[in-house]
């Protein structure tokens, strides 16, 4: 089929894959029309094959079944069942997704990329542990959130330095906010949470701030 064929591979066709994963995880998926699967390259408009992006999120072993209907403006239709089965319809398979081999620098060995809404993205592993983080400890952990990045921004990215110094950094700031929690309007005691904030905020606003005037 081509791009401007009818029925048209847009709109007349549908590709939905179905994959399942350790645990009973599922995911559906949209598939799309690729031209020659490589028209990035070769601008073809014409072509045979059909892909679809799929990122497994666990490791372990992952099957799926394919749908591909066809019909007047299947691909737009809400209805599972819009269409007629063709081709393929049903084709399934199963592969395998081991542990990742990367190490030290190399961000592939980090997890899962993810969108979470905001200007970058995170990933999934390092997202986890600072929602259990916050949740379990309260606002103090702010501390874990603020002071590696003013001392990657003081110190640089190497972790040689910066793990070290994070640990020495946070230790210290939260003595500091605990030392003022208690002192600031005795016998009361303020949030040390509070105090973390109102310690470090402006203190990594301001150097975020000198440190894009750098870089412009």
């Amino acid at each position: 089929t081509s791009e401007n064929a009818t029925p048209n591979p847009f709109r007349d066709y549908r590709l939905q894959v179905t994959f399942t994963g350790p645990g009973g995880r599922v995911s559906e998926v949209p598939g799309f029309y690729a031209a020659d699967g490589n028209a990035a390259e070769s601008g073809s408009t014409s072509g045979r094959k059909w892909s679809v992006r799929f990122v497994p999120d666990a490791v372990g072993e992952w099957t799926y079944v394919a749908s591909f209907r066809t019909g007047q403006d299947v691909a737009i239709r809400s209805s599972s069942s819009a269409g007629t089965p063709t081709a393929f319809d049903g084709a399934t398979g199963a592969f395998t997704v081991a542990p990742t081999n990367k190490t030290g620098s190399d961000f592939r060995g980090r997890g899962l990329l993810q969108y979470v809404g905001e200007r970058y993205l995170v990933f999934a592993a390092a997202s986890l542990a600072t929602a259990i983080s916050v949740t379990t400890v309260g606002v103090i952990g702010f501390v874990g959130l603020v002071v590696p990045h003013l001392v990657r921004l003081v110190s640089g990215s190497d972790h040689r330095i910066v793990l070290p110094a994070s640990a020495l950094a946070g230790g210290s700031l939260l003595v500091i906010a605990d030392t003022l929690a208690r002192t600031i309007i005795p016998p009361r005691q303020l949030p040390v949470g509070a105090i973390t904030a109102a310690i470090g905020l402006p203190r990594f606003l301001i150097v975020m701030s000198r440190n894009r005037e750098v870089r412009h």
